[in-house]
């Protein structure tokens, strides 16, 4: 893997800055599915994850003019199949990187002489990994602004004190910076349709001379070479040369505006908090800090900068509010965590509360004695019981080794502050409730009230997470310390719980639905295969339930990258934008029954590896 990290920086050296970050934002910047796909133009399995990386990679490599080089680079440039060539060998090697990480997990030699805790480790850490590498933060600008809001806003005079910014100028900066770039786009779109317009009527000014010409001479012309000689071609090849001008702007952003709107001071510290310099960095490895996720205005000159995604930048404003005030509660100037948690409990009952509205009784702080062994919510609804706690502790990046990571991520997972020990705690509960007749809890962790066991078939453990844990939200089984007999919970973070109600309420379910998909969610644990809670959702928003038959015949169940449309098409609505979904096809799911898969068949699970070789071999 090192050889191929050092030969890939080798060859960003050569590289100016704006040719790669102009390349990898074109990319990026037309991604809906067809043919402007990201996953077509790149044939990357996790492009964004993979892009952001290649653009850490140069940013963290000083460019090297070399002349021999350049004039080679030059000659090859006169032809844009040669150099989208170039450009996509560099893609495949940050592939190959991606797949080294990979080999990790599967044997170098027969799978006999490896045991079962090999197995067991691997099995277990390899979806952890996969969601690593396939997904970055999967939510809405508007989810995380408003997080920003609740979370980072009441510490605005400490962030100002000690750092001179707060969360409101900040986001004044992302919002500004992207209108910005998309006055630019819009300008730039206009330009194109104009363009457009002209070539057209060029080409049909061309035909008409052409059919002309054809009755009179012989049909043995070099069309090319006529094209060029019409009177307007230089006209219309002038207009795309102007279109090529503004193109270079669509991701640039410049100093002398920011100054222009916030003063030469902000303006500085701006550039101190989120402009990034190329140079030599030690960075190489996924599972390192990336650069770009710090500080995404790539810097071109002492006044531009270059920005692939405006939420890139907003990413990385929440990233610097938390860890800020992370640094400001170790040296004992805040309570951040406890504030924290106290607002995300709120959150999250809030979200339940738009469910379940006046059906249900809401107990919070509960204790099994007054002041002892505390729930965060308890909601009693008809026959139902949950049990809900709430999780605030942050992702932890896998390690390469297998071994060692399944160790740092199962010590992690059933932590107090992880999603095992959240569950630890409601099936404490769900326990000490079943082997009672009757319990007295404490709600608010005083006020006692009653609970008779015989007033209740259900009692569900649900764990919400603050942060998305991705592949270990959906299917905890790998992980969990559990007896047989105990049920799996329910786990769920935070931006997809939002999202997920308000597909509840888009679809007009009722309470009764909501609690049948707990149900199913719970009983299938085991077998669902995806990092997306939103996709198992979609399926049973459309289709009402998980058909037991084919659950029963399948060892699991995966969904297929057009799912969880169906929630694009809600967040597009709301903001006006027409979207073409069909249920039929959106919904649709790959089952893997016990010996249909063909040893040498790619793999469902979606590692890019034969079956035989990945989830075949357990």
């Amino acid at each position: 893997m090192d050889e191929l990290i050092i030969e890939l920086k080798e060859k960003l050296s050569h590289y100016k800055t704006e040719e790669i970050l102009g390349y990898v934002a074109n990319d990026f910047l037309y991604t809906p599915f067809g043919v402007n796909s990201i996953h077509e133009k790149t044939n990357l399995d996790s492009p964004a994850k993979q892009l952001t990386y290649l653009i850490g990679l140069l940013m963290s490599t000083e460019y090297v003019d070399n002349q021999d080089y350049r004039e080679d680079r030059e000659f090859k440039n006169d032809d844009l199949k040669e150099y989208k060539k170039e450009i996509d060998n560099l893609y495949k090697t940050v592939q190959k990187i991606t797949f080294k990480y990979l080999d990790y997990f599967f044997p170098k030699d027969s799978i006999e002489n490896y045991d079962e805790e090999w197995k067991k480790r691997r099995e277990a850490m390899l979806p952890v990994f996969l969601s690593y590498f396939n997904n970055i933060t999967l939510c809405s600008e508007e989810q995380i602004i408003k997080r920003i809001h609740n979370w980072f806003s009441r510490f605005d005079n400490k962030l100002k004190e000690n750092y001179n910014f707060d969360t409101k100028m900040l986001i004044e900066f992302y919002k500004f910076v992207k209108n910005k770039l998309e006055n630019v786009f819009n300008n730039f779109q206009e330009v194109v349709k104009k363009c457009q317009d002209e070539l057209l009527k060029l080409e049909d000014e061309f035909q008409r001379d052409m059919n002309y010409t054809r009755d009179k001479e012989s049909s043995n012309w070099n069309f090319e070479e006529l094209f060029r000689k019409h009177p307007n071609f230089e006209k219309t090849k002038n207009q795309f040369l102007e279109m090529a001008k503004e193109a270079q702007e669509l991701f640039i952003i410049k100093k002398q505006d920011i100054e222009n709107v916030f003063g030469k001071e902000n303006a500085m510290l701006f550039e101190d908090l989120f402009v990034l310099e190329r140079t030599n960095r030690e960075f190489k490895y996924y599972t390192e800090s990336n650069p770009v996720f710090e500080k995404p205005l790539c810097k071109m000159d002492d006044d531009r900068y270059f920005l692939i995604q405006p939420r890139f930048l907003l990413d990385a404003i929440y990233n610097l509010c938390y860890s800020k005030l992370e640094e400001l509660h170790r040296e004992n100037k805040l309570n951040f965590y406890k504030v924290r948690g106290e607002v995300v409990e709120k959150e999250v009952l809030n979200l339940f509360n738009q469910i379940f509205k006046d059906k249900a009784i809401y107990y919070t702080s509960v204790c099994e004695t007054p002041n002892e062994n505390e729930h965060d919510i308890i909601i009693l609804y008809k026959e139902n019981i949950l049990i809900i706690e709430i999780k605030s502790s942050k992702t932890k990046e896998p390690l390469r080794n297998p071994d060692k990571g399944f160790e740092r991520m199962k010590e992690h997972f059933n932590s107090e502050t992880g999603i095992g020990g959240g569950f630890i705690q409601a099936n404490h509960l769900k326990k000490y409730i079943l082997e009672n007749e009757e319990v007295t809890l404490y709600n608010n962790k005083v006020e006692p009230f009653k609970i008779s066991r015989r007033d209740y078939k259900n009692i569900f453990c649900i764990v919400i997470t603050a942060e998305q844990f991705f592949s270990l939200n959906v299917n905890t089984s790998k992980f969990i310390k559990k007896d047989d007999k105990d049920e799996y919970p329910w786990t769920c973070d935070l931006y997809n719980l939002e999202v997920l109600i308000e597909g509840f309420q888009y679809c007009n379910k009722t309470i009764d639905d909501f609690i049948d998909y707990i149900k199913q969610r719970i009983r299938y644990h085991k077998k669902f295969i995806t990092d997306d809670e939103l996709e198992i959702a979609e399926y049973f928003l459309t289709k009402g339930d998980f058909s037991d038959v084919i659950i029963r015949k399948s060892i699991f169940i995966g969904f297929l990258p057009t799912t969880s449309n169906l929630f694009d098409k809600i967040y597009m609505e709301k903001k006006g934008i027409p979207y073409n979904y069909n249920s039929e096809e959106q919904s649709l799911f790959f089952i893997m029954p016990s010996g249909k898969i063909g040893r040498n068949d790619k793999c469902p699970c979606g590692s890019g590896k034969k079956y035989k070789k990945c989830c075949g071999q357990y």
